[in-house]
């Protein structure tokens, strides 16, 4: 299962609708009532494809006027796949030896994410279930709960996450 599939199948769950939109500033859109409305774009991990991440989401939401959550998702391992069986990148990683350490670039980098109002979460799909690993909660406490549900973690990486 791909972190995009993995998101998706999360948030119908949590009674979002899901959209697959084709845009290059959101990859997925998932609304629940009027209250939560999420804008998503995934990118390879990677400081070159996450800054782009970034300035197509910002794009984005410079061209909307509705309200919501513009949330740029990564996959929390090395090579993007999902970590099952590892590969020589990412072993240890996910399943193994816990989150790979985010280097002082990297972390500057979500931290300027972060700042311009994007939320960004580090995903990954193992053995069918969807961990959130990085980056900040999602908002709403239902999706929340179904990220804790039968196994799939919400563990978001400690060094990640502003307070």
């Amino acid at each position: 299962m791909e972190v995009k599939e993995g998101l998706a199948a999360l948030l119908e769950k949590s009674g979002y609708e899901v959209k697959t939109e084709e845009d290059p500033g959101a990859d997925l859109f998932a609304q629940k009532k009027d209250k939560y409305r999420y804008f998503l774009k995934i990118v390879q991990y990677g400081l070159e494809e996450m800054r782009q991440g970034m300035e197509a989401v910002e794009k984005r939401r410079q061209q909307m006027e509705q309200s919501g959550q513009f949330v740029l998702v990564y996959p929390c391992t090395v090579c993007g796949k999902t970590p099952e069986p590892p590969c020589e990148k990412c072993a240890g990683i996910t399943g193994g030896g816990g989150c790979r350490l985010v280097t002082r670039e990297e972390a500057r980098l979500i931290e300027q994410i972060e700042d311009k109002g994007i939320n960004i979460w580090g995903f990954d799909t193992i053995k069918g279930m969807v961990f959130l690993l990085g980056g900040s909660y999602p908002k709403d406490p239902s999706f929340i709960r179904e990220l804790n549900r039968g196994g799939a973690v919400a563990k978001p990486h400690i060094s990640l996450i502003r307070r």
